[in-house]
């Protein structure tokens, strides 16, 4: 049946047909380049408008969190030399000093564990931020990368 239809249509009628066909699709394809190159140049305006406030907030981001971070780990140790003055005064009191000598290695313990897990880089990210606050976006890119490659 198909051949039936195309042995009646002229050879110049299928042609035309099929150049107009391709003519709409290249004019449409123009305008799909024209709109998405459009779209991509207002993209990166809109990311060289908004970079250095990210980059901004980004770095009180991380400041912000560094200070919490460094106030919980003085909490902390706040209340582990609290109970371990509770301790001593316990010790002090009884004459079974071995009994609480324990809980207070573990606290003495804890207290350095926790200044060199938590305090210590806190501290560093806090004055890294401030001081040199390139120096920090550099190298959090760089970690970013090196645990995007492991």
């Amino acid at each position: 049946m198909n051949s039936m239809i195309t042995n009646n249509i002229p050879q110049e009628t299928i042609n035309a047909v099929l150049i107009d066909i391709l003519k709409g699709a290249k004019d449409a394809s123009s305008e799909i380049y024209g709109a998405s190159k459009t779209g991509i140049v207002k993209a990166v305006e809109f990311a060289q408008e908004q970079s250095p406030m990210v980059v901004q907030e980004f770095l009180v981001w991380k400041f912000a969190q560094s200070v919490i971070w460094v106030i919980v780990g003085v909490i902390a140790i706040g209340a582990l030399g609290f109970l371990i003055k509770k301790c001593v005064s316990r010790i002090s009191k009884s004459d079974e000093g071995e009994i609480y000598f324990l809980p207070i290695a573990i606290s003495v313990v804890v207290i350095v564990v926790i200044c060199f897990i938590n305090i210590v880089p806190n501290i560093e990210q806090i004055v890294k931020v401030k001081v040199a606050p390139r120096v920090f976006m550099i190298e959090w890119v760089s970690d970013q990368v090196i645990d995007k490659n492991k």
